[in-house]
């Protein structure tokens, strides 16, 4: 992590900030994953590390570990349902291929 000219800590866009303002962009990174918004997956690694580093943390509120842990959860159930629904089209895929040959075959057969 890179520093400001003054040796301080850099301004992570309110993640260094207080309570109220972490909490504020958790819920904001939960509304973007509940939402389905498009976030770049190394934008979406970061944000996932910085959620752990959150619940981790012992100085941090337990409203802020809290609200980053819901925020984790939700991320890992949304990514489920994604694999979930990629192995129904696939599986969907797969069976109309089936259907098309079999009825293809009843075609030539009469």
């Amino acid at each position: 992590m890179s520093s400001t000219p003054g040796g301080g800590t850099p301004d992570l866009g309110g993640w260094g900030a207080g309570e109220d303002r972490r909490v504020q962009t958790t819920r904001l990174v939960q509304r973007a994953l509940k939402a389905g918004w498009d976030v770049p997956p190394e934008v979406r690694a970061k944000v996932t590390a910085r959620l752990v580093e959150i619940v981790g943390d012992k100085t941090a509120s337990r409203r802020e570990a809290t609200s980053a842990a819901d925020s984790l959860m939700r991320a890992a159930a949304l990514d489920q349902h994604a694999i979930d629904l990629a192995m129904r089209a696939e599986a969907h895929a797969d069976l109309k291929a089936r259907l098309d040959a079999l009825e293809a075959e009843a075609d030539r057969d009469k």
